[in-house]
């Protein structure tokens, strides 16, 4: 497993609970409240991009860092790295949809179709 995919992976794993108990709620957080987090858990800092990918709003976007080609080939990575299936926890009804439905969730956060953020 690359580093990348291993980041994916414990980002996936780790970040929801976190989120949710500095943050409340849940999905989406702001990029500064992902990025903040990712660095305080002591996680791989380097993909933190996909980070927002996973918990961030489209709408927090930006335009200039985060192409669609380049969110299209990161939801791609994702996908690749936990799997088809996978649980994504509180954020999957997000992200199924922004990979079209890929993941199986139970979660039923429903999701607004959000996939990507940047700074």
């Amino acid at each position: 497993m690359s580093r990348r995919d291993a980041a994916i992976h414990k980002y996936q794993r780790l970040l929801p609970e976190a989120l949710a108990s500095r943050y409340g709620g849940s999905p989406p957080y702001t990029p500064a409240q992902v990025k903040r987090t990712v660095s305080d858990l002591g996680l791989n800092e380097h993909y933190d991009e996909y980070a927002c990918l996973l918990f961030c709003d489209e709408k927090a976007l930006e335009p200039a860092v985060f192409t669609e080609e380049k969110i299209a080939d990161m939801r791609e990575v994702v996908a690749s790295a936990l799997g088809k299936g996978a649980s994504l926890g509180p954020v999957a009804g997000l992200f199924a949809v922004a990979v079209g439905g890929a993941f199986d969730s139970d979660c039923g956060s429903g999701g607004d179709g959000g996939g990507g953020c940047g700074e």
